[in-house]
């Protein structure tokens, strides 16, 4: 009998002591969640205190890695339960408070960017982008290898912000994912033109005469009513355009001159400090015919109607009754 109290009075200590254990377990350690790390190959992740990658962490628990990528890789993105997350400087912590999720993705580190054929056109004129047609672009990694793309953009002289290229320009750059190529040198500096069109009329030889002894203006050109000039450098003096005096659009009297337009608002003259090309366009009214009397004469008896006039840019009219 004495032995069998014993029993029983040790089995109740240990019964005791297992389930304060595990309520203290409960209260310090908190409740266990589940940890799934999705880890890159060409990526190793290490975490603080930690000789592997922990599969569970108490509620509230802090976890501290750093993330070190392979040779030639540099880090793409890290995830903690599907948000991105930024390092401290190079440690990333996260707190668990559910199961979790933690990937981490690496991409391979670009090296340089390469234009290993030039476009087929390197000759422009200011306000012109770059065409590409024949141009070559390639990536070129940290790794060792290297591919051709063509999701790249043009870097103009003028910046970022630059569209196309401007007054004096001798090159431009390719840029990809934050590199830029070596500038690629043009045939010749950018000019900007001049084309103005006069609508098939006819201009005063003494304004083309002025043009062509205009020192700061070459390839001075009047062709198919068309007259053309370009410029090196921003003019120092206005370029006035031709007066309606200057134009003869027909014979004499057919047009009526309106003026000029680039094609945004009027225009008499190009600024001095300009830097643009510009194509000029004239406005003309036709005098179509002009009328000069109209009246009746009758004819035995017979009253018919006559009208006297002149055509002007017209060569036919109608008469309705």
């Amino acid at each position: 009998m004495v032995q069998r109290k014993f029993t029983f009075a040790k089995l109740f200590a240990v019964v005791l002591m297992a389930v304060i254990g595990a309520v203290c377990c409960l209260t310090a350690c908190g409740t266990q969640f589940n940890v799934t790390w999705n880890v890159d190959e060409n990526a190793t992740v290490t975490v603080e205190g930690k000789n592997e990658l922990p599969a569970t962490a108490g509620e509230g628990e802090e976890i501290v890695f750093t993330v070190t990528p392979k040779a030639g890789y540099e880090v793409d993105d890290v995830k903690f339960n599907s948000a991105t997350i930024s390092p401290s400087g190079e440690k990333y912590t996260v707190k668990v408070e559910k199961d979790s999720t933690i990937d981490v993705t690496v991409k391979e580190k670009v090296e340089a960017i390469e234009v290993t054929k030039k476009p087929s056109k390197l000759t422009y004129f200011q306000g012109e982008a770059l065409d590409k047609t024949g141009m070559e672009v390639a990536i070129k990694y940290a790794t060792g290898r290297s591919e051709p793309i063509t999701n790249y953009y043009i870097v103009y002289q003028g910046g970022n912000s630059a569209t196309a290229f401007g007054l004096g320009d001798t090159s431009f750059q390719v840029r990809y994912a934050g590199k830029a190529s070596d500038p690629v040198t043009l045939d010749s500096a950018v000019l900007a033109q001049v084309k103005i069109n006069l609508d098939n009329a006819t201009v005063d030889e003494a304004y083309m005469t002025a043009l062509k002894g205009n020192s700061e203006l070459a390839n001075v050109t009047n062709e198919g009513g068309v007259i053309s000039f370009t410029y090196a450098k921003e003019l120092t003096k206005a370029i006035a355009l031709p007066t309606g005096e200057q134009l003869l659009k027909g014979s004499e009297g057919d047009y009526n001159f309106l003026g000029w337009s680039d094609g945004a608002a009027e225009v008499t003259e190009i600024a001095a400090g300009s830097k643009e090309s510009f194509n000029i366009q004239a406005a003309f009214e036709a005098n179509l015919l002009i009328l000069s009397r109209v009246y009746l004469e009758m004819d035995q008896n017979v009253p018919y109607l006559v009208i006297e006039g002149t055509f002007q840019a017209a060569e036919s009219a109608y008469l309705y009754l």
